[in-house]
């Protein structure tokens, strides 16, 4: 009986010990936690402030681009009619703006490539290129120099021999005499426009490229002819297909040559390709050493045409087709940690929040957080003897890149 006696005690004082060690464990934890439902309901209102504080959107697409052909930085232009200037290729590939075009040099193949584009973020692009002058009336870059008169392709140089001058225009057999003109240079590409009425006329050269890109645009929706007229250097022959070519037989009688065709190429020690989007009308004149060229292209109110320089002949030049195109639109939400300050007056005030509180920002989501400092803190964490609610939010960091990478957010209210 003694025996059973001593053991009742020994529960009783182990109940009372275990009894009084809970009591001091609320009594010195307590500040630390209390999740009342007040307090859970200023906690719910200070996540919520913080995500809208602190989360940004942007848009992300993706460019699939494929090629007839394989190059080296080829320029590739695309019709982009959006509002939005804010945009970055997530692999720092550089782009121009122009016309409602997006212009970049990439390198095309027959596979088809994919480039993600951001756009949102307010991007600012850094050009790195070098072998590109353009000035008020000529430009140059690798084997190639254009002149131009008021804008318009006057003549052409290539590997140090002029190939055309003397470039004459019309509309309608009138001449086109540009009431403005101007030019630019944008990073990889210089830009000449030539404007006359409702008609616009556009030269782009490219960095390393020896093509010459040419837009024309109409305000209008008639059709009407528009004509080039070039002296071109003493080529020795010509060609458009199986039907149309040969070599011009310089002799000192005047001689000429007439035929529709949408492209021909003419060769000698170099050669000149030009394209057409549809059938246009030649008119070679030639005589001695000297040959002309007059060119009738039926317009309507878009046109684009191409000089291409190179070596060799015919069989030394295709046309770059390609295909480009924008993917679907997606919509990317998260918090940027760029935004965040530690101002915590403003947030405060800003917030209408009516308690003190303490935010910590880890860069990452795992158990171990909190064994390392927090990478944003708002607010000193001095509660004293007060009550504390606290939370941890597990949330994604949005970087400019549109990369998601893991954040815990601790909330902690007194």
């Amino acid at each position: 009986m003694q025996k059973r006696g001593t053991s009742q005690i020994d529960w009783i004082v182990s109940l009372a010990i275990f009894l009084l060690y809970i009591a001091w464990f609320f009594v010195f934890i307590s500040p630390q936690m209390n999740f009342s439902s007040n307090k859970n309901s200023l906690g719910i209102l200070l996540k919520s402030e913080f995500n809208k504080e602190f989360e940004w959107e942007l848009t992300k697409f993706p460019l699939f681009v494929e090629s007839n052909d394989t190059g080296i930085l080829e320029p590739i232009l695309i019709n982009y009619s959006s509002n939005r200037t804010d945009i970055k290729f997530t692999d720092s590939t550089n782009f121009v703006l122009w016309n409602n075009k997006m212009i970049l040099l990439a390198n095309v193949s027959s596979e088809v490539k994919t480039y993600w584009i951001l756009e949102g973020g307010s991007y600012n692009q850094s050009f790195n290129y070098s072998g590109l002058n353009v000035q008020e009336n000529v430009v140059t870059t690798e084997n190639i120099s254009v002149r131009f008169d008021d804008s318009l392709p006057d003549s052409a140089n290539y590997k140090d021999r002029e190939k055309f001058d003397n470039g004459q225009y019309k509309i309608n057999d009138v001449a086109f005499t540009p009431t403005s003109n101007s030019y630019e240079e944008k990073s990889f590409v210089g830009i000449y426009t030539a404007r006359t009425g409702n008609l616009n006329h556009t030269s782009l050269v490219f960095l390393d490229n020896q093509d010459v890109y040419n837009f024309i645009t109409a305000d209008t929706d008639s059709s009407y002819t528009f004509t080039i007229d070039l002296d071109l250097d003493n080529y020795a022959s010509y060609y458009s297909d199986n039907n149309n070519y040969g070599d011009f037989g310089y002799t000192n009688d005047t001689q000429s040559l007439n035929y529709s065709h949408n492209y021909v190429t003419i060769y000698g020690s170099t050669a000149l390709t030009m394209y057409f989007e549809n059938n246009v009308e030649f008119n070679f004149t030639y005589y001695n050493t000297t040959l002309d060229l007059t060119i009738d292209m039926p317009i309507d109110n878009n046109y684009e045409y191409r000089f291409s320089f190179h070596d060799g002949d015919y069989d030394d030049t295709e046309k770059v087709y390609y295909d480009a195109r924008f993917g679907v639109v997606e919509t990317l939400e998260g918090i940027y940690l760029n935004n965040i300050s530690t101002n915590y007056s403003y947030y405060k005030e800003q917030w209408n929040f009516p308690r003190n509180f303490n935010l910590r920002v880890y860069k990452n989501s795992s158990a171990y957080s909190y064994l390392y400092d927090p990478a944003y803190t708002l607010g000193s964490f001095n509660p004293g003897r007060k009550p504390v609610y606290a939370e941890t939010q597990d949330l994604f960091e949005l970087t400019n890149n549109g990369e998601y990478k893991p954040i815990s957010v601790n909330y902690r209210i007194w």
